[in-house]
């Protein structure tokens, strides 16, 4: 009577329980993999915005024709226009400046040079847009280059390029103040598993190697995270058990990773 009365509540009681972080672990999944696709449509509107801006000024503008005279007020304009653009460059094919304009700084002509072997330019000769990797620079702020073909559509060639250089740090405070439920935050890592952006801003600094989280070798190795019921818990850099997702910025070879 004492094992019919006790059993089967007990039985229950396990079942509700292991039912309830059932739901409580999808219901973490959906909500961190939602956060992390958040954060991939954010940097890519964020750029693309920048990017929209240039190629109209191209369009607009006739750049094509590579005067130095015509381009230089405009690219003004989109310098004073663009909060987030800190310099402008006119390139030709050969990756020659025309001209250059940067925020606070006056630039002539004995200024300009050659960014052909630049490692952190490329002129898209195939006529799609380039983005260079990302850069702290002498204030630790992060910046990157964007860079926009210019095609002489009667030639049906690309004769130059226009090339911004963009400061992130507004996206990555932007994305770094999302909260993850309590204790849970994201942060962004490159194609070789370094943080762009992270709450813990020395690990930026540091260049500190992520590989050691799960979702980042996932990541990586092109894998996708596992589901709900599988396991995707892990230590974090600080040794702290964690769940973690990702998600792909494929253009750029980043990811956003959410922990919590």
């Amino acid at each position: 009577l004492l094992a019919v009365s006790i059993v089967p509540p007990l039985t229950l009681g396990i079942l509700a329980m292991r039912s309830a972080r059932v739901a409580q672990e999808r219901e973490v999944w959906e909500g961190n993999a939602a956060i992390a696709r958040w954060g991939v449509d954010k940097v890519q509107s964020y750029l693309a915005n920048i990017e929209e801006d240039m190629r109209l000024i191209v369009e607009v503008g006739n750049l094509q024709s590579m005067d130095p005279a015509t381009a230089k007020p405009l690219l003004l304009f989109l310098l004073s226009f663009s909060e987030e653009v800190k310099e402008l460059s006119l390139l030709d094919a050969m990756g020659r400046e025309q001209v250059r304009v940067a925020e606070g700084t006056l630039i002539t002509s004995e200024d300009l040079k050659s960014r052909a072997d630049t490692p952190t330019l490329q002129i898209p000769l195939g006529g799609e847009t380039y983005i260079g990797p990302v850069r702290t620079s002498e204030f630790s702020e992060p910046f990157v280059s964007i860079v926009v073909p210019i095609r002489n559509l009667a030639e049906n060639k690309i004769v130059g390029a226009l090339a911004a250089e963009v400061n992130l740090k507004r996206l990555w405070d932007d994305m770094l103040s999302f909260k993850v439920g309590k204790s849970g935050y994201l942060y962004l890592v490159n194609e070789a598993g370094q943080p762009l952006a992270h709450p813990d801003f020395s690990l930026v600094l540091a260049r500190k190697d992520l590989r050691s989280a799960a979702a980042v070798r996932r990541f990586l190795a092109g894998e996708s995270d596992p589901t709900p019921r599988a396991s995707f818990e892990y230590p974090n850099y600080q040794g702290i058990p964690v769940v973690g997702l990702h998600a792909r910025i494929p253009k750029l070879g980043w990811a956003v990773v959410v922990e919590q």
